[in-house]
């Protein structure tokens, strides 16, 4: 008897070994794609001509709704982007964001700085939406809700729209 439970018990935890997961990643490979999709925003900003050394808020903030925007990326999304702005984020390796990326307070007086948000993920965790606000100068800026989707393991902007600009 005990070696036919034995035997279920293996057989039983072979299966669920071998089958597809449906579950969406766990939350430690949401913080890895969370820095990959902040790098692919960075890589982004820097190819538009913006000088190499960004100053990064040590923490993380949202300067507006996505709710409000023109076009509505997928709901899932800005439930999960919602959910994860709900309270802010230490910032705590600007490294795998940016090598050029120097960490500074919200009350630092440096520019250019770069603000952004905790990124929200789809269901699928193929698509990201996240915010970013750039300060050129005191009172001059603009900021943006970016949606990714990963392409190959990379992810990729698909959409930018316009929160704020002063």
């Amino acid at each position: 008897m005990n070696v036919r439970l034995v035997f279920a018990a293996c057989t039983m935890l072979l299966a669920l070994g071998c089958s597809e997961s449906t579950q969406p990643p766990r939350q430690q490979d949401r913080t890895k794609d969370e820095y990959a999709v902040w790098a692919s925003l960075v890589d982004t900003l820097l190819t538009c001509g913006h000088d190499s050394v960004i100053y990064l808020f040590d923490s993380t903030t949202v300067r507006g709704d996505p709710k409000n925007l023109v076009t509505t990326p997928r709901q899932d999304m800005i439930e999960d982007f919602q959910s994860r702005n709900q309270v802010s984020f230490t910032v705590g390796n600007p490294s795998l964001i940016c090598p050029s990326c120097t960490l500074v307070s919200a009350q630092s007086s440096r520019t250019p700085f770069l603000q952004i948000s905790r990124v929200g993920f789809s269901a699928d965790g193929n698509q990201a939406l996240c915010y970013f606000g750039l300060s050129l100068a005191p009172g001059e800026g603009w900021g943006a809700f970016v949606h990714f989707q990963r392409v190959h393991a990379r992810w990729v902007e698909q959409a930018r729209y316009i929160a704020w600009m002063s």
